[in-house]
């Protein structure tokens, strides 16, 4: 996730080359615009931010039962119903987004239609720009059964574990509701009945810095016709905007292998994200994260059991030895990392009479402890145990060590952690029966 800034002196134009930059790949991008920061709520259906389901599990199919009983919402099936009642208080799974990235800045400029429109002035607002790889339309029976299960216990194999819970899902709309057609709205599915956050990077944050609310308005209400009464219009022909978009909707069916691909896609975006992570900055907190995140995928695929037929049984076998070569994988690069760890020699603080007394024995075998180097007054370079080098004098002779080659030569087996006596990095990085850990053992193996 990256964050980006529009300011006063730039406003929509300075918010529009962002936008152009972000669109460089040919991904599909949705926009969603939040007057301001909500923290860990950011970007979450309502579903999960008031509570609801914290109650009742089935609180949208009960809903949308008696809705459905009252004739107060339409639609041929669950998901379109759920659709239609979105904008009307429903309790929902549903994230709303737009393909008009004008339309996302003036909802990050501008609070409900009910609220004063300076109301959110004192605040700044938020862009996020999703980069998904596909689009569902909300009349196939795939994406229909997919929603029904949510709702339902129509699939066990489903119903009964957490990991699909991370497959996000982009459902466009067949622009019959007046509000949904002038907000170019689609939706992002949430699965399952926890707040799962969209992962970092499917998505870039663009700040909308507070003072640059009013002015903002105003430029996208003269300059592009955006504004309270053309965000909340009635309804127009698209039939072509239709057309076009159903010819690069994703109508796979609902089933047990589709779920399984989406998973795996998700996991080897995980291990990708965090690897660049902790590349980028080497810090405990993000392995931590990483371990947690294998964690879940684990406890998720043991959740799923062993199938309960033939096709099943067979799916879940593969998917366990696709899961656990992602583990070898992300074993092996951070291999690569470990033997990369780099301490600029210039921040260094050396003990230069006891480490060259060490240096230039004549033979024998040199232990490098803690004790010896350090960098600055506040952070300790740690190792997860004393290292030793072995040099012989006919190899090396005495007398030939610099201080340079020293920390050139061991800078690999540093740790850094700040203001601690022990880095459990040293256990991530070194310790490679801790990565096995998180794969699924013979023991641990569902009986197939």
């Amino acid at each position: 996730m990256g964050i980006e800034n529009v300011d006063k002196n730039g406003g929509v134009i300075q918010y529009i080359k962002i936008i152009e930059a972000l669109r460089s790949d040919d991904k599909i991008k949705v926009y969603r615009g939040e007057t301001s920061d909500h923290g860990d709520t950011a970007c979450q259906p309502n579903i999960f931010r008031d509570g609801y389901i914290d109650n009742d599990e089935k609180i949208e199919k009960s809903i949308l039962d008696e809705m459905t009983a009252n004739h107060l919402v339409e639609g041929d099936s669950y998901l379109e119903k759920a659709i239609n009642a979105q904008h009307g208080g429903f309790p929902s799974r549903l994230l709303d987004v737009s393909y008009n990235s004008l339309v996302a800045l003036f909802f990050a400029t501008t609070p409900f239609y009910n609220k004063e429109i300076t109301s959110s002035d004192d605040k700044a607002g938020y862009v996020y720009v999703f980069s998904l790889n596909e689009m569902f339309c909300p009349v196939g029976n795939g994406i229909q059964e997919n929603y029904k299960a949510l709702i339902s216990d129509k699939y066990k194999w489903f119903s009964k574990t957490t990991l699909f819970n991370r497959n996000f899902k982009l459902i466009d709309h067949i622009k019959t509701n007046p509000r949904i057609i002038a907000q170019q709205g689609a939706f992002i599915l949430f699965q399952g009945v926890d707040a799962r956050r969209i992962p970092g990077n499917l998505y870039t944050k663009i700040k909308v810095k507070k003072e640059a609310k009013p002015q903002i308005r105003k430029q996208l209400k003269d300059l592009f016709n955006i504004h309270m009464g053309t965000i909340y219009p009635e309804g127009d022909n698209l039939v072509d905007e239709i057309i076009s978009k159903r010819k690069v909707a994703n109508n796979m069916s609902f089933c047990l292998k589709n779920e399984i691909m989406i998973t795996m896609r998700s996991l080897k975006n995980d291990i990708d994200r965090l690897l660049c992570m902790f590349l980028s900055n080497k810090e405990d907190h993000i392995v931590k994260e990483f371990e947690h995140i294998l964690y879940w995928y684990k406890m998720g695929i043991l959740q799923l059991g062993s199938g309960d037929n033939d096709t099943e049984k067979k799916l879940i076998k593969n998917f366990i030895q696709n899961y656990n070569l992602c583990i070898d994988g992300s074993i092996a690069k951070l291999e690569r990392i470990k033997k990369n760890v780099f301490v600029n020699k210039e921040e260094l603080i050396i003990n230069e009479e006891a480490l060259l007394a060490l240096l230039n024995k004549d033979s024998g075998d040199i232990v490098i402890t803690s004790d010896d180097l350090n960098i600055g007054d506040s952070k300790n370079i740690i190792f997860y145990e004393p290292f030793k080098i072995h040099k012989r004098s006919s190899e090396m002779p005495s007398g030939e060590y610099k201080i340079e080659d020293f920390v050139k030569i061991t800078a690999m087996y540093l740790l850094q952690e700040p203001g601690s006596a022990r880095s459990s990095k040293g256990k991530y990085l070194k310790n490679d029966l801790y990565w096995n850990r998180l794969k699924l053992s013979d023991s641990e193996k569902i009986d197939i």
